[in-house]
């Protein structure tokens, strides 16, 4: 006896709160779940038909449980590759900070260069030539 009623209360408690979290979604969602359980041939106010409430709804949750998924995969992916854009970028911007080091390190040669040749340097004075 003791036994059923816990039971009793363990499956009213159960749609209970199925009844609140199932207030939460939204009216179009109700009725299109009630629009395709019907349209599968399930009658009104049946056992039968609140089963298939609640595995459409269960089905409709991990749909949009695997949408939102998707979406964030997508937002991964976008920001993947505006982070390897900015790298490539950054690499760029590098390069060309190289290429500028070297052309004023192969000028300072070619001054000095042109300094011994034209007398103006010696080898003594070289480093500040």
């Amino acid at each position: 006896m003791l036994k059923k009623i816990l039971f009793i209360t363990f499956i009213l408690s159960t749609l209970s709160f199925l009844n609140s979290y199932a207030g939460t979604i939204y009216t179009e969602e109700k009725e299109a779940i009630h629009k395709e359980c019907s349209e599968l041939g399930f009658k009104a106010d049946t056992t039968d038909m609140a089963k298939c409430k609640l595995e459409l709804f269960v089905l409709f949750r991990k749909t949009l449980l695997e949408e939102k998924k998707l979406e964030a995969a997508l937002a991964q992916t976008e920001a993947a590759e505006a982070t390897a854009r900015a790298t490539e970028a950054t690499a760029r911007a590098q390069e060309s900070l190289a290429r500028d080091s070297r052309a004023r390190a192969l000028d300072k040669v070619f001054l000095r260069s042109q300094g011994l040749i034209t007398g103006r340097c010696t080898l003594a004075n070289l480093s500040n030539c």
